[in-house]
């Protein structure tokens, strides 16, 4: 399977848009700041269970995302992995929701 990064960019736009329409407009940590992850060594390796997890902060995944509003130029590497984290929070929001 492949997808194209233009490809990729117009599917983001289509999941930020049903959000938007379902009622999603701020991502909220509330007292949830700590998720578990697996590391990059373990992520796409099924040969076994992870041998190694990581440790993420929602809330400074975020406040890194938003000094990207301001100054464009920090972006990094690792902001794929925060803007990963933050769809995940919108999942779990959602989740949270409909329950």
């Amino acid at each position: 399977m492949q997808l194209t990064i233009h490809q990729l960019k117009r599917c983001i736009e289509i999941v930020l848009t049903w959000a938007e329409n379902s009622g999603l407009d701020t991502l909220d940590t509330q007292d949830s700041d700590f998720y578990w992850t697996v590391l990059d060594d373990d992520w796409l390796n099924f040969h076994g269970e992870p041998t190694k997890l990581g440790v993420g902060s929602l809330d400074s995944d975020l406040e890194h995302l938003s000094s990207l509003l301001t100054d464009p130029s920090r972006t990094n590497i690792c902001d794929l992995d925060r803007v990963a984290a933050a769809f995940r929070l919108m999942g779990v929001m959602r989740n949270n929701q409909i329950r």
